[in-house]
């Protein structure tokens, strides 16, 4: 808790939308401004956010410092902002407090910054040579002009007035203080002058990346995955996986396409790519055997065939409605949900095999 005399960092005018608290008697007079960093990473996301974490390097004073951070996006999420320092740092001082400054959107809200600040209106002659110039300070800003509280000097007469939407330049005053561009403000308390690291993570939207994914079976065993990724600037996920099959004299054939879901790193993803022409099945009912009320008996027979040259693994997945249970199978199965069952069956070259089963299902 800030204890004694503090005020605001941010003034609520403008496009400032962020707050800090620092001592009075202890306000930096000349901020460190940091444009450079020394190393960026970023992960995207497919909620359509991602994390920035970077290192900025820092000249600090000992005392009182503020840290201007500017190459910030005005996509920030303020409030997701963390601080530290990065394990190399030389100095490792106390972080006060942060805010964000959307910097400037327009004329208007820049003209608002200056509102009670000095500013000068320079006017020209039709030969564009300088002719004369109003000094005052900035009263008001809107829609129908400005209003400045001044001194004009006219043929070399002075004349204090209040003047409204006064002809000329206006020249606003480079060193006032305030960030026209987004920036991160960040109040550091340090012991000792040196050099020091900061570590700044945050949130940020407006990315983008489309991932096209280029697959070459290689036998039954191997995948090869080649992968071109692009990155925009509005953040979501889609992509796809183009497949190609290595064939037995070693040319490639296209089998199709299909969406690759997110998948962390390690994990197994399924992919559907489309009919294969050279894959082939036929499902067959043999028998229906009703035993009880809302008990039936099915006996099915499912024939597949292989036009390759080469032996293909086939899964088969059979739905079912109702609460089931497998009597009898060819081949062993597993329980894929509770609503569907699934056959790994190897099938010979230019070959077919055949999967029989007889399942009972009770009506829900």
């Amino acid at each position: 808790m800030l204890e004694g005399a503090y005020e605001t960092f941010a003034e609520s005018v403008g496009d400032s939308v962020s707050l800090s608290l620092v001592y009075a008697d202890e306000r930096p007079s000349a901020p460190f401004v940091s444009t450079s960093r020394d190393s960026i990473a970023l992960t995207i996301y497919d909620q359509n956010f991602a994390l920035v974490t970077e290192n900025r390097p820092l000249s600090l004073k000992a005392g009182a410092n503020e840290a201007v951070l500017y190459a910030v996006s005005p996509m920030i999420d303020p409030n997701s902002v963390l601080l530290g320092w990065d394990r190399r740092s030389g100095l490792r001082p106390e972080i006060l407090a942060h805010g964000y400054d959307m910097g400037v959107q327009g004329t208007d809200a820049l003209l608002r910054r200056y509102i009670g600040k000095s500013v000068r209106v320079r006017r020209y002659d039709s030969d564009g040579k300088f002719s004369e110039e109003l000094e005052g300070t900035l009263l008001s800003v809107d829609e129908r002009g400005i209003v400045v509280a001044g001194r004009e000097t006219v043929q070399g007469r002075l004349g204090d007035g209040l003047y409204v939407n006064p002809h000329g330049v206006l020249v606003l005053p480079a060193d006032a203080g305030d960030s026209t561009l987004p920036a991160l403000r960040v109040q550091v308390q340090s012991s000792q002058a040196g050099e020091a690291t900061l570590r700044v993570s945050y949130m940020i939207g407006g990315l983008d990346w489309d991932a096209d994914y280029v697959m070459v079976l290689r036998g039954d065993s191997q995948v090869q995955l080649q992968l071109w990724a692009t990155v925009t600037n509005q953040t979501g996920l889609s992509g796809s996986v183009r497949v190609y099959e290595l064939s037995a004299n070693g040319t490639l054939q296209y089998l199709g396409a299909g969406n690759l879901p997110a998948t962390p790193s390690g994990g197994r993803a399924e992919i559907s790519y489309g009919r294969a022409f050279d894959l082939t099945g036929e499902w067959l009912p043999l028998k229906q055997t009703a035993r009880a009320k809302g008990v039936t008996v099915y006996e099915v027979q499912i024939t597949l065939r292989n036009a390759k040259a080469q032996p293909a693994e086939v899964q088969v997945v059979q739905p079912f409605n109702g609460a089931w249970r497998i009597l009898q199978s060819s081949h062993s199965h597993t329980r894929l949900s509770a609503t569907a069952a699934q056959w790994t069956v190897k099938v010979p070259a230019r070959g077919s095999a055949q999967v029989r089963f007889t399942v009972e299902v009770r009506a829900l």
